[in-house]
């Protein structure tokens, strides 16, 4: 049986004490004590820091390496804050870090172990395991030459003609994932990718469960868009009600059939 754990908008700080460093640090250790033995892999729907800097990436890097050392697969889309100032002004240094420090640093992908800013060509990224496929999409990066962009995302047709690729050249038995920061609908004003309809219609009948977070508002809607389960994370580092912080476990049991379970760290 396969699975997966769906965390968002982590927001790290250059301040490691930092409340969200430390509610970061809690839910690793969470995922560790809970899954070492099944290892579901996460994703991580952006912004994992908060302003893309340089202090800000290491920090992150290095509470995450727990779960690679543990032997936990992470699948990290970027999101509007890993790209600059407060998710509204991309600079191509932050990009870079994104694949310094994390695709390169934390996951050891060969592609990104170059001084060249190549996010173009790691995305999509595809991971796939015995019973399904994950497919990470970066909706930054078609947005990245614009100044101020008020934290709007949009994906781009190269890298949306090669997801498209993708998904056509994919086997049919697989449950398949896609995951990605912004918005792929009009859920709140503002907030929806500039591209987000062609995405939808690419993924349609194609993508099993769509997961996406950037606004910190959980939200799980089932038969949308001819996609079987699409939900959207709160943000992993906020301390809830219950004084807890909460993430999303989901089992696939099979194409057709998957549990949605919250966790408490």
């Amino acid at each position: 049986m396969s699975s997966f754990i769906h965390l968002s908008d982590l927001h790290i700080n250059s301040n490691d004490l930092s409340d969200e460093n430390v509610a970061l640090k809690k839910v690793v250790s969470c995922i560790i004590d809970k899954y070492s033995s099944e290892k579901p892999a996460i994703l991580i729907t952006g912004d994992l820091v908060d302003d893309g800097l340089e202090s800000q990436y290491m920090n992150a890097r290095n509470i995450l390496k727990p779960l690679v050392n543990e032997g936990f697969t992470i699948l990290p889309a970027p999101g509007n804050h890993d790209y600059g100032l407060k998710g509204n002004v991309y600079t191509e240094a932050a990009q870079n870090r994104f694949q310094q420090f994390i695709m390169r640093d934390l996951l050891n992908i060969p592609a990104a172990d170059t001084s060249e800013n190549i996010m173009e060509d790691i995305y999509p990224f595809v991971y796939e395991d015995d019973e399904a496929v994950y497919y990470g999409i970066d909706t930054v990066v078609a947005a990245e030459d614009d100044f101020m962009h008020l934290a709007a995302g949009e994906v781009g047709q190269i890298q949306l003609e090669k997801f498209q690729n993708l998904l056509a050249a994919a086997s049919g038995e697989k449950t398949k994932i896609a995951y990605m920061h912004h918005h792929p609908f009009s859920r709140l004003i503002g907030f929806r990718m500039k591209d987000a309809q062609k995405v939808m219609e690419v993924m349609a009948e194609k993508i099993d469960i769509l997961c996406f977070g950037h606004k910190h508002v959980p939200e799980i809607w089932l038969d949308r868009d001819e996609i079987k389960w699409i939900i959207a994370a709160d943000k992993t580092t906020r301390l809830q009600r219950t004084m807890t912080f909460d993430f999303i476990h989901i089992e696939i049991l099979d194409k057709n059939r998957f549990v949605i379970s919250k966790v408490r760290a």
